[in-house]
């Protein structure tokens, strides 16, 4: 994983996204390796989300996207602490793609989506 990452790096490649899910047995390091990432990504100015979905805990079986709605809300205070002018160009493309229903099924799912939509850094927080 690290190998292609510094791979597309060294081939000049600009990468607009990415996603990456890591899985496996408690143990593996499965978390080291995603802290070993986040350095590099965060160094390279990107951004580096994550959301865990833990099937033991209270309540995940009544939330079962818990795991995507965290790693929205680390987005969302990634997006914070970046200049406004990044902030109105992020929700400006969110808003364009999430239209109508979709987006309210989207927003029940993932409660810190309508956070980033809804307007200016200010109201961008952690989701609940």
């Amino acid at each position: 994983l690290l190998n292609t990452y510094f791979a597309s790096l060294s081939m000049g490649e600009e990468s607009t996204a990415a996603v990456i899910l890591i899985h496996g047995d408690s143990g593996l390091g499965k978390t080291k390796l995603a802290e070993t990432l986040r350095s590099h990504v965060v160094e390279d100015d990107g951004y580096f989300i994550q959301g865990k979905f833990d099937q033991l805990s209270y309540g995940s079986a009544n939330r079962p996207y818990s795991g995507i709605a965290s790693a929205f809300a680390e987005y969302c205070s990634a997006v914070e602490q970046r200049s406004h002018e990044t902030w109105s160009e992020v929700a400006n493309k969110l808003r364009q793609e999430i239209k109508g229903d979709e987006g309210e099924i989207l927003f029940k799912a993932i409660p810190s989506l309508r956070k980033i939509i809804g307007g200016g850094s200010t109201e961008c927080h952690a989701a609940e």
